[in-house]
């Protein structure tokens, strides 16, 4: 449930906005079970909300353990987290990445499962790094998917933290900026001028279209055209 007064809800900041969207400060824990609920609880209230509604994600600042995951960990665990992170991926509510600073920890699966990603101009994002070797998780995946396999083996085989130039190069940032809230305020009217669940929408056909043979995607796209020309008025009886 969401609290239209600003206040953090049980373990989960989540927030209402003053132009309707759903804001979701993660918490900077490690703690991969309390951060795969947190998605859940997110998601929830996204969904639930209005129909043209946002989620903007505020991406958790590093710490002075920079390692990711951490304490105890079990395989179960890990799929839990990337089925959560699929779903978020998936999602029909558009979905932005705030990076603000120095952010880590699960910012790399999270800014990558997002529809639009926004960035304060000298921000820097942390690899998930365990005793110097990078966390082989689903966003090496997505990495490479985005950035192309040649930057991403230089990138994450190399790298331990990315400066913005670096991530707007290579896919991962859309817009850099000095302006923050009115970036974010920018991004937000545009999406809900072009309807929330259809910039998601368009975001999933361009992803799966990297993934699959124009003939697999053929259906997906008619249908996606279908209801745009029913959103027009434009279709026959």
């Amino acid at each position: 449930m969401v609290n239209n007064n600003n206040k953090e809800i049980n373990v989960v900041d989540l927030t209402t906005r003053d132009d309707g969207a759903i804001e979701w400060h993660v918490s900077t824990g490690g703690d991969l079970g309390a951060l795969t609920s947190e998605i859940g609880a997110a998601l929830d209230a996204a969904e639930a909300a209005q129909a043209n509604t946002a989620l903007v994600v505020r991406l958790p600042r590093v710490g002075e353990d920079r390692s990711w995951p951490r304490w105890s960990v079990h395989t179960d665990d890990v799929s839990r987290w990337e089925r959560a992170i699929l779903r978020m991926e998936r999602s029909h509510v558009t979905t932005i990445a705030v990076l603000d600073g120095e952010v880590g920890g699960a910012s790399l699966d999270l800014v990558l499962a997002c529809t639009m990603r926004v960035a304060t101009i000298g921000s820097v994002l942390h690899l998930p790094i365990n005793d110097g070797q990078l966390w082989p998780g689903m966003g090496n995946y997505r990495f490479s998917r985005e950035a192309g396999m040649g930057a991403a083996r230089r990138v994450l085989l190399w790298s331990s933290e990315l400066d913005m130039e670096t991530c707007t190069a290579l896919n991962v940032v859309d817009q850099t900026t000095s302006s923050l809230e009115a970036t974010v305020h920018s991004v937000l009217q545009l999406v809900v001028e072009g309807s929330s669940m259809e910039v998601a929408l368009r975001w999933n056909l361009l992803r799966e279209d990297a993934a699959t043979s124009a003939d697999e995607s053929l259906g997906m796209h008619l249908a996606a055209c279908n209801r745009e020309l029913r959103r027009l008025g434009a279709v026959g009886a």
